[in-house]
């Protein structure tokens, strides 16, 4: 039951990836247009400048594969939550990090945002009839809140995801330990007393001494 297969357990982590990727890349592209413009007419004007028709469809798109991905996250814990009932409260030692979580996502959220972000911008000025802008989407003049931006959005999910994972992983460290120790106490229940090895001891001795090629010497080896 806990030793699941290594494609059965990366699959729930990549669809939690894939989420946290779409959430990331809807936020931020928002977030980096209200940073340079407001919240206002200003920041209407700058998304009217480029095509967005899209942009409906994608946040629903969006949106279906954030709840399916948090979904997914939120019923494996329940169920996980669900087979540790009763067991001792205190994490085991050997537990994974919260900050390696966190550390181990970030950049790999950053990189796919960033990417994301990057093909959305020029693909919105293709299709605008405008020149596209390349890597200065991350950079240039209309975009200097672009970089802090991503950052502070992905880490944010980061944390989130790096949560997820990490209470997931303790829960299945628990589960783990629980196992162990149960297996540790069935096998000493099935041991022998420790009489019994006295009693081994001595029926081997006694046996040797009832042989009757016992205290004789090995024979000769053959001359060849």
């Amino acid at each position: 039951m806990l030793r699941a297969g290594r494609s059965t357990r990366l699959h729930p982590e990549r669809l939690r990836f894939v989420a946290l990727a779409a959430l990331g890349s809807l936020i931020a592209h928002d977030a980096v247009f209200a940073a340079q413009y407001g919240l206002g007419h200003d920041r209407e004007v700058a998304l009217a400048a480029t095509a967005h028709g899209y942009w409906p469809l994608f946040v629903v798109l969006t949106v279906l594969v954030g709840t399916a991905g948090a979904g997914a996250a939120v019923a494996g814990l329940v169920r996980l939550r669900r087979l540790v009932r009763g067991l001792p409260a205190e994490r085991p030692s050997r537990g994974p990090s919260y900050l390696r979580e966190v550390a181990r996502l970030w950049p790999r959220l950053l990189l796919v945002v960033a990417t994301v972000f990057v093909v959305q911008e020029n693909v919105e000025h293709l299709v605008a009839g405008q020149a596209p802008v390349g890597l200065w989407a991350l950079s240039g003049p209309g975009y200097p809140m672009a970089i802090p931006v991503l950052v502070a959005v992905t880490g944010l999910l980061a944390a989130v995801g790096g949560w997820l994972r990490w209470h997931h992983e303790t829960l299945v460290s628990r589960l783990v330990a629980a196992r162990d120790a149960a297996l540790r106490l069935r096998n000493a229940a099935n041991a022998p007393h420790g009489r019994w090895a006295l009693v081994a001891a001595l029926v081997a001795h006694r046996w040797i001494l009832l042989r009757r090629d016992a205290g004789r010497a090995p024979p000769a080896p053959v001359a060849a």
